[in-house]
C-alpha cells in the first residue's frame, strides 16, 4: 500500500491537516510525524516534503512529476536527509544543514526542507544545536522531523513542531496486504507484529537475517516445548553462537514476545493472530504456566539491549525467564 493510500484509509486527520496546508500554501515550518514503532516514518516524511515541493499537487505530491521522482532518489539539491536509524544524529550533521540553508536555495523552487529520521537518536548537543534552528527558522525552510519514541523528544522541540499523529494500520489489514504483496502467509503472520507496512514488511521477509532469526527460534520452540533441556541446548550450542548484534537481538525478543502473546490471546479469546503457527501456541500452553508474567519478565529484559549487555548473558537470562 503507497502512502497516499495509507493517508486516506488510516490517517485522515492527518491526510486533512495537509490538505488544508496545502490549499491554504501554509505548511507548518516544522513537523514531528510521532508514530509508533513498525510504520514506515521516513516514507511519510518524504512524502510531505513531495507536497510541499510537487510541480502538480493534485491534490498533495502527485508522485509523478520530476521533482517527486527526485525527492524519492533523494538527489533533490535541496532536500538533506538524517537517518537516526542507522547511526546517532551528531552535531555536526546539524551544523552541516544550518551552513547548507543559510545559502539561498539551488532548485528554482526556492524551498529547502530537511529530515531527521527518529529524531530521538540524536545527541544531546546535536538536539541543542537544532533547537536554535527551529527556533528562528528560515523563511523557505522546512523541517520534518520522525519520532516512534515521543517521550524522548526535548519539550522545547515538541513546541516548536506540528505534531502529527499515525495511528497503526489494524494487524490484520497488514497480513492482508502483505500477502496479496506476495508474502507468504507465515512471515506474514510473524512479521506484522514489528512491521505496520507491507512494503518494508515484504523486504525483511527476504533477507537472511530474518530466515536466519526465524529458524532459529522457531527450531528453539520446537525443542523447548519438547524438553526444557533440549531448548536451552539449541539456546547455548546454535542461538548465541549465531545472534551476533543487537539488531539481530531485538529481533528474536520481539518475535518470541509476540507468539506469548498469542498465548495469552488464546487463554483469553480463544483466538490467536499466528493461524499458521497455532501447533506451537498448543504447545506453549501446555509448557508455560503464566504467560503474562514470562511476557513482562522477557519484555524487562528486553531493554538491557538498550544498555549494550553482553549478548551471551541477555539470553541466559532469558533462558531463566522460561
Amino acid at each position: 500500500m503507497n502512502i497516499k493510500d495509507n493517508l486516506i484509509k488510516y490517517q485522515p486527520s492527518v491526510y486533512q491537516t495537509l490538505l488544508n496546508a496545502k490549499k491554504n500554501n501554509r505548511f507548518s515550518h516544522a513537523y514531528l510525524l510521532s508514530a509508533s514503532y513498525g510504520m514506515p516514518l521516513i516514507d511519510f516524511a518524504i512524502y510531505i516534503a513531495q507536497s510541499i515541493l510537487c510541480d502538480n499537487g493534485n491534490p498533495l505530491a502527485c508522485l509523478n512529476c520530476i521533482t517527486c521522482l527526485r525527492i524519492a532518489e533523494k538527489n533533490y539539491a535541496d532536500l538533506l536527509i538524517e537517518d537516526g536509524s542507522k547511526e546517532k544524529i551528531k552535531k555536526q550533521q546539524i551544523d552541516n544543514i544550518e551552513r547548507a540553508f543559510v545559502k539561498t536555495a539551488l532548485e528554482n523552487k526556492g524551498k529547502m526542507i530537511y529530515i531527521l529520521h527518529l529524531v530521538e537518536n540524536a545527541t544531546p548537543i546535536a538536539l541543542n544545536s537544532l533547537l536554535k534552528f527551529l527556533e528562528e527558522p528560515n523563511q523557505n525552510v522546512y523541517a520534518i522531523l520522525t519520532t516512534y519514541n515521543e517521550n524522548k523528544v526535548l519539550p522545547t522541540i515538541l513546541s516548536r513542531t506540528q505534531i502529527l499523529h499515525l495511528s497503526p494500520i489494524p494487524r490484520l489489514d497488514v497480513i492482508n496486504h502483505a500477502i496479496n504483496n506476495g508474502v507468504a502467509i507465515e512471515d506474514a503472520e510473524l512479521l506484522s507484529s514489528i512491521y505496520n507496512d507491507d512494503e518494508n514488511l515484504k523486504d525483511f521477509s527476504s533477507s537472511e537475517t530474518y530466515k536466519k532469526i526465524k529458524s532459529l527460534l522457531l527450531e528453539f520452540l520446537e525443542e523447548f516445548i519438547s524438553n526444557k533441556d533440549y531448548g536451552n541446548f539449541i539456546m547455548e550450542k546454535k542461538i548465541i553462537p549465531q545472534i551476533k548484534s543487537y539488531e539481530q537481538v531485538e529481533i528474536f525478543f520481539d518475535l518470541l514476545l509476540d507468539f506469548l502473546y498469542n498465548l495469552m490471546l488464546k487463554k483469553i479469546y480463544q483466538e490467536i493472530v499466528l493461524k499458521s503457527y497455532v501447533k506451537i501456541i498448543d504447545g506453549l500452553e501446555n509448557t508455560i504456566i503464566n504467560p503474562q508474567k514470562t511476557f513482562l519478565e522477557i519484555l524487562e529484559a528486553k531493554k538491557a539491549i538498550d544498555i549494550n549487555i553482553n549478548i551471551p548473558l541477555l539470553f541466559d537470562h532469558l533462558l531463566k525467564i522460561l
